[in-house]
């Protein structure tokens, strides 16, 4: 029962929309579908705006006045249709900076693949045209796509350039070639999400797939637990959350059951697009049929989810028994440590949740009390800092992977007799060598070895155990994690270094540049007119900057 209801009063329906939202993230309700998005899908961004566009792969769409296509489900199908495009299209590949600076041509013009703009080699309207025709393609409209071409090949012919009608004749042939490949599945050529549901039991997933230009790209899967709400909440709650975080909203939306407040959603997504958008409800034809597909792909997504679950299951009892440990490790904590000579040193932990990445879980250590290359006595700082909160906190995990050996294990036993920490096991992983044996045998590896506390000897689970595998991606995972974030300490002391070398730049500036560019290379390759954005600067002192980084590059020895 509700002891008390508190309400607030806000001017549309719109405002009361966007504050529940935001009431949402800050409360966390019990009984509330929670979307969790950790993965962005790859989209292409046309720059439109600009004199010579370039197309280039975002993650995040952005009120610019570019234009977006996407997302594409497979990064690695999206790179091959910019290089297939690149290969087609002969439109400008170097990024903004290298393009403001260039003085020269690069060797993409050379080769026929870039008209070089850079330099003013192509007039601007000619340029402008091949970038319609890159449009032109990624929006489906092949068909008036091949129909400019081929008069545009006539006209070649008719001036008696017949190099350049050859040129557009290959250009041709390999449209058409594309063409074939792709399978319509909407006439009337509009981007689409279509929507699918499916709920079994205490869990519910929802599965779009993403037509663009009546072609379908691909899809992508979404569990959630079904908090006890009717499924016309869920789904309410899903695309009220999915399209506010950035992502690319297309004409329409397809969905298998009418939702509460659909003039409302539809409204608030079309000011979201800046165009309007549609939500539909098919009950018959080829959008009917879309739908049932993804339902279908729903079902099956929760059959797969469900069988890698139990495959894990078993991957972690195995585990647990293998090792002798005193319980099934579902939650697994891996440590690593980063250092340059003792220089720039940090730890990392990442999380795994019943086989799983737990990224909320990852965390990073920065190395406070060790001066040295001293990886044991760093190792100790970041597991006592770590479990002595985790002991306040009654957050600890069924097991803990190091890497190192025994030295690192021992380290980890002191940590825990220092804490008192009794229910939680330990393993260290070491990785195997290439040892000498005889002159006339030659060098040979080692096996990898498993220690544990209680055991003098190492358990080898031999090089294709499936359990080694596990183990392995824990501690790479971790060593990954680690070095990830010491590269980004070291960049930013020594951009700070360097900053503090720019005469007329105060700690000031220099903060407001780290914090708005986020990294020292994109400060080095920054133009003025990106440097005068950041926070605190001017033309005057974005000119300073720009050209204390030319200068210094101008003045490092070419190999």
């Amino acid at each position: 029962m509700s002891a008390d209801i508190e309400t607030i009063v806000t001017g549309t329906e719109k405002e009361a929309l966007i504050l529940e939202d935001n009431l949402v993230k800050e409360h966390h309700p019990r009984y509330n579908v929670k979307l969790r998005v950790d993965k962005r899908y790859p989209c292409l961004r046309l720059s439109v705006e600009e004199e010579f566009p370039t197309l280039s792969i975002v993650r995040r769409i952005k009120k610019d006045r570019s234009v977006y296509f996407g997302p594409y489900p497979s990064a690695t199908s999206l790179r091959e249709t910019l290089k297939l495009i690149r290969r087609l299209f002969p439109i400008r590949t170097c990024l903004d900076t290298k393009f403001t600076n260039r003085l020269r041509p690069c060797i993409n013009f050379e080769m026929g693949r870039c008209l070089g703009p850079c330099s003013e080699e192509v007039d601007p309207a000619r340029y402008r045209e091949i970038v319609h025709q890159v449009r032109m393609f990624l929006e489906g409209k092949n068909r008036d796509l091949v129909k400019r071409l081929k008069e545009r090949m006539e006209e070649e012919s008719e001036k008696l350039n017949f190099e350049g009608a050859a040129k557009i004749r290959d250009q041709l042939t390999h449209i058409e070639r594309v063409i074939e490949k792709q399978k319509i599945v909407s006439q009337d050529f509009l981007d689409l999400d279509v929507t699918g549901f499916y709920r079994k039991d205490h869990r519910v997933i929802l599965y779009l797939l993403f037509v663009r230009a009546g072609k379908l790209l691909g899809g992508r899967g979404f569990g959630l637990p079904s908090s006890g709400l009717p499924d016309e909440e869920i789904l309410y709650s899903f695309l009220h959350q999915y399209y506010r975080d950035g992502k690319y909203i297309p004409d329409q939306i397809l969905i298998p059951m009418a939702i509460p407040e659909q003039g409302l959603v539809e409204e608030e997504l079309s000011d979201l697009k800046g165009k309007r958008v549609r939500i539909l409800l098919p009950m018959r034809g080829d959008k009917k049929q879309l739908i049932e597909m993804a339902c279908e792909n729903a079902e099956k997504y929760l059959s797969k989810e469900t069988d890698e679950k139990m495959d894990r299951q078993k991957l972690l009892e195995s585990l647990g028994e293998r090792l002798h440990l005193g319980r099934i490790p579902r939650r697994i904590e891996g440590f690593d440590i980063s250092n340059l000579q003792g220089g720039y040193a940090v730890g990392s932990m990442v999380s795994f949740h019943d086989g799983k990445p737990d990224k909320e879980g990852y965390r990073h250590f920065k190395i406070n009390t060790i001066e040295g290359a001293d990886d044991y006595g760093m190792m100790y700082e970041v597991l006592f800092r770590r479990y002595r909160k985790a002991l306040e906190e009654n957050d600890l995990p069924d097991l803990v992977l190091l890497d190192g050996g025994k030295g690192q294990l021992n380290v980890a036993v002191e940590v825990f007799k220092e804490l008192n920490v009794k229910t939680v096991d330990l393993i260290s992983l070491a990785k195997e060598r290439t040892v000498d044996r005889t002159e006339s045998s030659g060098t040979e590896k080692t096996e990898e070895k498993i220690f544990l506390p209680q055991h003098k000897a190492p358990v080898i689970l031999g090089r294709h155990s499936p359990l080694l595998h596990f183990l392995d991606r824990v501690r790479d995972e971790a060593h990954r994690f680690a070095i990830t974030y010491h590269k980004k300490i070291r960049g930013r002391e020594t951009i700070k270094s360097v900053l503090r070398e720019i005469p007329g730049i105060g700690r000031v500036r220099q903060r407001e540049l780290i914090k708005f560019f986020g990294s020292p290379e994109k400060i080095k390759e920054a133009s003025p007119e990106e440097l005068v954005k950041a926070p605190k600067m001017n033309s005057k002192s974005a000119r300073i900057v720009y050209d204390f980084f030319r200068s210094a590059q101008e003045e490092e020895p070419s190999l």
